[in-house]
C-alpha cells in the first residue's frame, strides 16, 4: 500500500513539473521544396573564410511581426541562426534550448566555424522588389572539431507586398 502511495505522489510531482516548465512559443510553417542549392548572387558577404563565434548586425530589414512584436533589425550568428531586434552572445550554440530573450530563427544552430580551405562564408541578400525578401546563407561551414564535415543552408524570409 505504501509503494502505491509513493507511486501516486511521484506521478503527481512529475505532472506538476510539466506544467511548471510549459512555454508559449510561436511556430511558423516550414515549407520544404525540391529546389537545388543555389548560391546567392550579388550578396553582401558578412563573414568570409576563417571565422568562429561571430555576430554581425544590426542589419535593417522591413518590419516583421513575431510574437505580436514588430522588429526591423536582424543579427546573424556564425553559429547558424539569426535573432530579431537583439544581438545574441557570440558563443551561443543552442539559442532555442537556452531561451534567448530575442526571437530566434535557427535552421542549423550549433558550434559552427568557417575555414579558408573550404571557402566558407556567411552572406545575405535583401531584395526590395515588389515582394521583399531576405535570404541569409551559411556556405561550407563545419562543426568545430570536424573540419571535413561541410554544411550549406539558408534562411529565407518573405516580408509580403
Amino acid at each position: 500500500m505504501a509503494l502505491k502511495r509513493y507511486g501516486v505522489l511521484l506521478g503527481t510531482f512529475l505532472t506538476s513539473l510539466v506544467h511548471l516548465n510549459a512555454q508559449s512559443l510561436d511556430f511558423y510553417p516550414i515549407f520544404q521544396t525540391t529546389e537545388a542549392w543555389t548560391p546567392l548572387s550579388s550578396d553582401s558577404v558578412v563573414l568570409n573564410q576563417n571565422f568562429d563565434d561571430h555576430v554581425v548586425g544590426p542589419i535593417s530589414i522591413p518590419n516583421i511581426t513575431f510574437g505580436e512584436v514588430v522588429y526591423d533589425q536582424v543579427y546573424i550568428s556564425s553559429n547558424g541562426f539569426i535573432t530579431l531586434g537583439q544581438a545574441p552572445s557570440t558563443n551561443e550554440y543552442s539559442p532555442i534550448a537556452n531561451g534567448l530573450s530575442a526571437p530566434v530563427i535557427a535552421p542549423f544552430a550549433g558550434n559552427l566555424a568557417g575555414t579558408s580551405l573550404a571557402n566558407s562564408k556567411v552572406s545575405y541578400v535583401l531584395s526590395s522588389s515588389l515582394q521583399s525578401n531576405l535570404k541569409i546563407q551559411w556556405s561550407n561551414v563545419h562543426r568545430v572539431g570536424y573540419p571535413n564535415e561541410l554544411f550549406s543552408f539558408e534562411v529565407s524570409i518573405d516580408f509580403g507586398t
